[in-house]
């Protein structure tokens, strides 16, 4: 690869991870995972979980992974065929908000409620609530669609083009990651402590994506849209 294409990978990058930030929810959600409605449209939904962050330490990341792996991929599973688009969100930041890994998904109100009530009832989930990792779950009302349409969680500064189908891809990020935690698992699967099994995990999910993210992902990205040039704000490392 020639020096211009791939400083146009790595670049390529930052407006991807940028717009994994759009649409956390910013309204108060049900701490309780609620009862389903009887009919409406389909709409998006989220589940947030607010993660322990203790002053002056990093973030937990191999949380999230535990999260997605021992409560998100069950319930996914089991109806994923009702399911249009879903994707994971994570951020941490020293905020009202702080640590939250979130799941969500563009589905019917019943399969909303069914889904909560799932994630509700894991254990996994429970033993989390219970050691203080996991401090409080918000669960979207399923009784009440705020997001009905397929843009209403991407970035409204996009054009309306990319916002339309931006779940498509950022779905297809989230089922990428989601698969590379089950390939690298079958080489350690989980046993004992889960805690200390999941922070090894992500040691071996960040190798991955420093060693190879560059090329199995930013490069095909790059490849798809014709390796076209592309406005970035700055050309320097940065940590998202």
């Amino acid at each position: 690869m020639s020096s211009r294409l791939h400083r146009l990978a790595i670049v390529l990058l930052l407006p991807a991870l940028l717009a994994a930030c759009a649409g956390v929810p910013t309204r108060p959600l049900a701490e309780a995972a609620p009862a389903p409605a009887a009919s409406g449209t389909i709409g998006w939904w989220y589940v947030n979980f607010n993660l322990r962050w203790p002053k002056d330490k990093e973030p937990s990341w191999y949380l999230d992974l535990m999260l997605a792996d021992q409560v998100v991929r069950p319930a996914l599973a089991h109806y994923r065929n009702q399911i249009v688009y879903w994707r994971v969100h994570r951020r941490a930041a020293r905020d009202r908000a702080g640590d939250v890994f979130a799941f969500i998904f563009y589905a019917h109100p019943t399969v909303a409620g069914a889904v909560f009530q799932q994630i509700a009832g894991n254990p996994v989930l429970a033993r989390m609530r219970s050691d203080g990792e996991v401090l409080k779950v918000r669960y979207d009302d399923p009784a009440h669609i705020t997001r009905p349409k397929v843009e209403d969680t991407s970035d409204r500064n996009w054009p309306p083009a990319i916002q339309r189908s931006w779940p498509s891809y950022i779905m297809g990020v989230s089922q990428t990651w989601l698969d590379l935690i089950s390939q690298l698992e079958s080489k350690d699967p989980p046993h004992g402590d889960l805690y200390a099994y999941y922070r090894r995990l992500n040691g071996r999910m960040d190798e991955m994506w420093r060693d190879w993210g560059a090329h199995a992902y930013i490069h095909h990205l790059s490849g798809v849209f014709g390796y076209q040039e592309l406005w970035v704000i700055r050309r320097s490392l940065e940590q998202f």
